[in-house]
């Protein structure tokens, strides 16, 4: 979820290229617009470029996008993880990859 379409472009080559050629991503502009597509075919995790309301998201496994994590920060819920831009590929894919985890125990 991104109100820019360069990020979302980015977000979603990070993790197709991270996913090989069986990633599904779908974009979305709002978080309405991607607790409605949740509703209907619920994702793995969910991305959010964006401060403000994740109404609709919060059973999700979320990694929210932030402009800074403040040191020592954790984020409000086990099923979310903070990201500080700016950042890497490869910090995407770890903090994909730690999400999924923590799911798993």
């Amino acid at each position: 979820v991104a109100a820019e379409p360069d990020v979302r472009r980015y977000v979603g080559e990070c993790l197709r290229a991270r996913g090989g050629t069986d990633a599904r991503v779908h974009e979305a502009a709002t978080t309405r617009g991607a607790a409605e597509f949740a509703g209907h075919t619920p994702p793995d995790f969910v991305i959010v470029d964006q401060s403000g309301d994740l109404e609709g998201l919060s059973h999700l496994r979320v990694i929210l996008i932030v402009d800074e994590v403040p040191y020592g920060a954790t984020a409000a819920t086990p099923r979310m993880r903070l990201l500080g831009r700016p950042f890497s590929a490869e910090q995407l894919t770890t903090a994909v990859e730690q999400l999924l985890r923590r799911e798993e125990r």
